[in-house]
């Protein structure tokens, strides 16, 4: 085996581990922070009754003040926080609806919780093999 082979080898070894390890990092508490944020917001849209609903959001809420705490990474988390105080600014808006009885407004209104998810969740992705070798 060449010399060159060998070190493209070691190399392309170290990307992919380099890659598992980052995501394996990801796996902490404030990960299942944000599955437990996830799993409240999937009961405000199950909701049946709107303290159902705003029980879910109570949840929620104290699980977004939890997860600030336990801190992101420090080149995301200004674009973390701001994520988060997005989510909190719409569930501020749900209660109002849910107190007047519009459940099923609240639910409609509740769709762009979902929609900021999506889109804050792109920064915590782990890159993909080909990001690694290749950058972006």
């Amino acid at each position: 085996m060449s010399n060159r082979f060998s070190q493209f080898c070691i190399l392309i070894f170290l990307l992919i581990g380099s890659s598992f390890v980052y995501a394996n990092g990801q796996t902490s508490e404030l990960n299942e922070t944000m599955k437990k944020i996830g799993f409240s917001y999937k009961q405000i849209m199950k909701a049946k009754t709107t303290d159902e609903a705003l029980n879910a959001i109570s949840e929620m809420e104290l699980l977004i003040e939890k997860s600030k705490v336990l801190g992101f990474k420090p080149e995301l988390k200004d674009k973390s926080f701001e994520g988060l105080n997005q989510v909190k600014k719409q569930l501020d808006e749900l209660i109002p609806m849910l107190k007047a009885g519009e459940l099923d407004k609240a639910k409609e209104h509740a769709l762009k919780i979902d929609a900021l998810r999506k889109e804050y969740h792109k920064l915590h992705e782990p890159p993909s093999f080909w990001e690694l070798l290749f950058g972006k």
